[in-house]
């Protein structure tokens, strides 16, 4: 076969192979935000009835976690000091309903002001804490760390859960 008629198939399988990773992050997301934004609305309930002063914490809290999946989760690239924002938001959420689990975020690094990134981290953070020990123990653990040095971000999380099998964390990203 010609390489001019090769480069053409290349070209086109390369785009289609990009266009199948969007459609599966699109799934993944569509799969993730109705858990953040069903379940925690039956949090603010149960304070709210509770007469809880933590109501409109939670509230505030909900509503800037809304924004952000409805506006900037969509976009191709977002500002790191909004998905820090983000992720700082979501951790103090978590914590003020399991209060007794260990539950914890830190960023830094010198370019966190400055790169911008994929909004790909809400479906890690939603699967740590959607299958981790909190649900079931007060004595749970979530921490993650992101630090961003030299253009390079990195983003750890972890719970006290056993992890899945690399293969399937591979396949879901």
């Amino acid at each position: 076969m010609p390489a001019s008629r090769r480069i053409p198939r290349q070209e086109t399988r390369r785009q289609i192979e990009k266009e199948h990773a969007a459609l599966q992050l699109e799934q993944l997301k569509a799969q993730l935000q109705p858990h953040l934004l069903f379940n925690t609305p039956d949090s603010i309930y149960g304070l709210s009835l509770a007469g809880s002063p933590e109501t409109p914490r939670f509230i505030l809290l909900l509503s800037e976690l809304m924004h952000y999946v409805l506006y900037d989760s969509g976009k191709e690239h977002i500002a790191l000091p909004e998905e820090v924002t983000f992720l700082e938001n979501y951790f103090e959420m978590e914590q003020r309903k399991y209060a007794g689990a260990s539950i914890q975020f830190t960023a830094s690094g010198a370019e966190l002001a400055v790169l911008q990134v994929p909004p790909l981290l809400l479906p890690l953070v939603e699967n740590s804490f959607k299958h981790g020990r909190h649900h079931f123990s007060d004595a749970a653990r979530v921490a993650a760390t992101l630090t961003a040095e030299a253009g390079i971000l990195q983003f750890v999380i972890e719970n006290d859960m056993l992890p899945a099998p690399p293969r399937i964390c591979l396949r879901r990203l």
